[in-house]
């Protein structure tokens, strides 16, 4: 589970044929190394965007952008949005 403590991380990966396919690996205050799973002895990406003690159930870690390339870590504060886009997120259609 993800707790508001120093250095949490999560894997985003793939079960594919050929195996688990590690797409992302992302963690916020500070980088991790997974000692289990999929993504065993990898280090994660720090998102740079954290949380603190005067962080409200209101606010949130998320993407902003209008693409992948364009996306950025950011700190939503008041605007947390579960189940719904992040304010500022595009998704492009193919």
């Amino acid at each position: 589970s993800l707790q508001n403590g120093p250095a949490d991380g999560i894997a985003l990966v793939e079960d594919g044929n050929r195996g688990a396919h590690i797409i992302h690996f992302l963690s916020y205050e500070g980088s991790v190394e997974a000692v289990d799973g999929p993504a065993k002895h990898l280090k994660s990406l720090d998102i740079e965007v954290n949380e603190s003690k005067d962080s409200s159930v209101n606010d949130s870690l998320g993407l902003s952008g209008a693409s992948f390339e364009a996306y950025r870590w950011t700190k939503f504060l008041n605007a947390a949005s579960p189940g719904r886009l992040n304010k500022g997120q595009r998704f492009l259609e193919w």
